[in-house]
């Protein structure tokens, strides 16, 4: 499940394909072999040391876009800012769903639509948590 599971490092510059569909993504620099099984996941995320904030993680090789290498990308749920370069703490609450492969970049930003409301409704219920409130 990869409940409570914190990984962290610094942002950098990725193919900003994210952005086009209204998802722009914080690419973290973290080692693949700390990462858990692919798949969509929720998730509190903290910029620069900063408060928790509920962000959606994804983790893998971004089929739809023939991605090769395995990486974590978050999307920070209510924020419009620029994080490159950034030092990102990003804390796996739950898993949604499980990677795949869409058929469109239309599909996808669809499904992602999905997935922030039920990451939504998770972090709701994760937040009151004695393990939240003291990360």
């Amino acid at each position: 499940m990869a409940n409570g599971l914190r990984i962290a490092g610094a942002v950098r510059h990725g193919q900003q394909i994210g952005r086009t569909i209204g998802f722009p993504t914080a690419n973290v620099g973290a080692d693949p072999a700390v990462l858990p099984e692919d798949g969509i996941y929720a998730s509190f995320s903290r910029v620069d040391g900063g408060p928790l904030v509920r962000s959606v993680s994804y983790v893998g090789r971004r089929p739809t876009v023939d991605g090769q290498d395995r990486e974590l990308e978050v999307f920070i749920l209510d924020f419009n800012g620029d994080l490159y370069d950034r030092h990102l703490e990003t804390i796996l609450v739950a898993r949604v769903r499980g990677d795949r492969k869409f058929a469109s970049l239309s599909e996808l930003k669809d499904q992602i639509q999905k997935d922030c409301a039920v990451a939504r409704s998770l972090l709701a219920e994760a937040w009151s948590s004695p393990e939240v409130c003291a990360a």
